[in-house]
């Protein structure tokens, strides 16, 4: 009995110290500040918007459009709580899905203490649009009545995520772990 609690209490010990713990350690994801104003018409929403690069060191933001197009992308996703996130931001595939060819956006650097501003536009009704959107089962779909909805954009280091030929991103799990993603009140 004695040998057991010993055992215990030499395992809860390494626990509470840290050893033991083979649990990733979360990315450093930069530090930003963004402001968006909402306007809405009857077929639009559209945010006025400005990232603020309140880190050491550049960012990237994919505010551009994806290969192919010619408008800036904006990504319309349900989130968990209920809210609809429209979005400048790095997106991965569904977790289990193989990606022969990622997706590509463009986007810029914005450089420590810089800022950038733009317009993003979405139509109304609001459908969803995530690159692999035909790749989720069950496949993805927006909340009914009339949910929130937040402007979000997400920001990576530069120097963790490396541009295509031609200067777009890809869509990619490991991108996507290291941004953050930050939110205007609308």
């Amino acid at each position: 009995m004695r040998i057991r609690a010993l055992a215990a209490l030499s395992s809860l010990t390494l626990l509470l110290t840290g050893c033991g713990d083979d649990r990733p350690q979360q990315p450093e994801q930069p530090r930003v500040t963004l402001q968006a104003t909402l306007t809405r018409t009857d077929t639009l929403l559209s945010w006025s918007w400005t990232l603020r690069n309140d880190d050491t060191e550049a960012i990237v933001i994919l505010d551009g459009p994806i290969t192919g197009g010619n408008q800036p992308q904006v990504w319309v996703t349900p989130r968990g709580d209920g809210t609809i996130e429209a979005a400048y931001r790095f997106l991965a595939p569904p977790e289990g899905v193989a990606v022969a060819r990622p997706i590509l956006q463009s986007g810029h650097t914005v450089a420590a203490g810089g800022s950038a501003t733009g317009t993003a536009l979405v139509r109304l009704p609001l459908t969803v649009r995530h690159p692999y959107a035909g790749a989720f089962d069950p496949p993805l779909a927006l909340p009914g009545g009339t949910p929130d909805i937040a402007f979000c954009v997400g920001a990576v280091r530069a120097k963790d995520v490396a541009p295509q030929p031609g200067g777009s991103y890809a869509h990619l799990e490991s991108a996507a772990a290291k941004q953050r993603v930050t939110c205007a009140d609308s």
